[in-house]
């Protein structure tokens, strides 16, 4: 029964490390989308030549943005940036953002929608280029953090284990 135990918070140990690397990889994806989301606006902006409004109605519709909960919530409002803004904090909050990635997904929308057609994708250029730096920076954490937080969560549940004995 003991080693059963033992076994038992030993599980929990490397399943709360192994929760906290799964943490990491959804930011990656968060981070990953709207990289993405800025890929496509650009698209958009150059070559439909719609308002802002309406390229976030046609982005939501993609399959590729409709699991995206920000997107979606701000397709459907009249005023975006403000359904942005509120829509900010939930989002960060489900996917783990640090407040850099937070504050840049936020600032995004300030300035979003203000300039000509080649302001804009020059905008979203500068802007896909920070967040595909915080991608880089985040997957190599990843790679050296996520072993490490599954060692001590395996390390952590044995200790945890052999003192229960």
């Amino acid at each position: 029964m003991k080693v059963f135990g033992f076994l038992l918070v030993l599980t929990a140990g490397v399943g709360l490390g192994w929760y906290e690397k799964q943490r990491q990889n959804s930011r990656i994806r968060a981070l990953e989308w709207f990289e993405r989301f800025l890929e496509c606006t650009t698209e958009y902006i150059r070559f439909a030549s719609l308002p802002i409004g309406k390229v976030l109605q046609e982005l939501a519709k993609r399959e590729e943005f409709s699991r995206f909960s920000l997107l979606q919530a701000v397709a459907n409002e009249t005023d975006f940036r403000v359904a942005w803004q509120r829509e900010i904090q939930p989002f960060s909050l489900e996917y783990s953002l640090s407040e850099r990635e937070k504050e840049l997904f936020s600032d995004f929308m300030n300035g979003f929608g203000k300039t000509d057609v080649i302001g804009e994708m020059h905008y979203c250029e500068q802007y896909r280029l920070q967040i595909h730096q915080c991608i880089e920076t985040e997957r190599t954490a990843v790679q050296s953090k996520g072993r490490l937080y599954i060692a001590l969560g395996f390390c952590g549940g044995g200790l945890m284990g052999l003192l229960l004995i």
